[in-house]
């Protein structure tokens, strides 16, 4: 038997026992045991106080008590959150929530700070939880004591009390059932992006227009294409000749050279011109003439053919 067993066997029985000694009803005995049983002897796992619980029906009174017959002090919506203290006859002892407020007698209270605030001046006095739409002659249930110096904040004045806010540790209750356990909702933050690198911009080209990635990719390949089809395909516009080259003996380019060099100098050489070689043919021609003339002369015959051999040579 584990030791959760054997505790609600002896809860159980030591309830048992003092319903026996007491008289009680037949008819109420099981109500009573029921109420005064604790949620582990039941077998029902409690958490352990204190705990964050969250309203788990649409609306739920707010008591000044354990019970029905203590009249309430406020209202809790589904969804509203509180803090459980602990357990009293399965009722849930609860810090006050917002909107219940307390009574004090004015007269142990010294008002301070333009009256909003003020301070106990009794030994020692009494906040009572302020029951909806009750006042202070109806609102009985006694909360907290209240020593002398205690700080509070008056809220209002009526007929002889204070309404102040309800002091720390003030409590009140909830009926069994109307909570559960509040388990907060874990959200994963979202993944940070990573930083980008700011990029210097140049002052004269921030007004050029910029390119994207991908445009100036798509350019970069156009123009390689385009340089291919230059290597590869020729401009109809331009004619291609083959020019060949025959080898020469290297004797032979010598001997042209020669030729060429001598054919430089009799072009630079004084060539008489056509009119001055008519004009010595025919002084040749006179000088020729006079000297047939000399040789009809007596004296001269001898010689004719010689003279004329002479003559066709000079005119040559």
């Amino acid at each position: 038997m584990t030791t959760r067993a054997r505790s609600a066997r002896t809860a159980r029985s030591f309830v048992a026992a003092a319903l026996a000694s007491l008289p009680v009803p037949a008819a109420t005995a099981p109500l009573l045991a029921a109420a005064l049983m604790p949620a582990a002897a039941r077998g029902q796992e409690r958490p352990r106080t204190p705990y964050e619980a969250v309203v788990s029906v649409p609306e739920v009174e707010v008591r000044s008590g354990a019970g029905k017959a203590l009249y309430p002090v406020g209202l809790l919506a589904e969804g509203s959150r509180v803090i459980v203290r602990d357990e009293f006859l399965n009722w849930y002892r609860i810090d006050t929530p917002a909107g219940v407020t307390c009574f004090i007698l004015a007269k142990d209270v010294e008002q301070s700070g333009g009256g909003d605030t003020g301070k106990v001046i009794a030994d020692q006095t009494y906040s009572f939880l302020a029951g909806m739409n009750l006042g202070p002659a109806e609102s009985f249930r006694r909360d907290r004591v209240l020593k002398r110096g205690t700080s509070v904040r008056i809220l209002n004045r009526l007929n002889g009390f204070f309404e102040i806010e309800p002091p720390a540790e003030s409590r009140a209750f909830l009926p069994p059932g109307t909570l559960k356990p509040y388990v907060a909702e874990v959200i994963e933050p979202e993944p940070t992006p990573a930083p980008v690198a700011e990029v210097e911009v140049d002052e004269a080209e921030e007004g050029r227009p910029q390119m994207s990635e991908t445009s100036e990719t798509s350019e970069i390949s156009e123009m390689q294409q385009m340089d291919k089809a230059a290597a590869i395909e020729p401009d109809p516009q331009v004619q291609v000749v083959d020019v060949v080259v025959e080898e020469m003996p290297v004797e032979a380019e010598v001997t042209e050279v020669a030729e060429a060099d001598a054919a430089g100098e009799m072009a630079g050489a004084d060539v008489p011109a056509e009119a001055d070689v008519e004009t010595q043919v025919a002084e040749a021609g006179s000088v020729g003439a006079d000297e047939v003339a000399s040789t009809q002369q007596p004296g001269a015959g001898t010689d004719d053919a010689d003279t004329l051999e002479d003559v066709e040579i000079n005119l040559e």
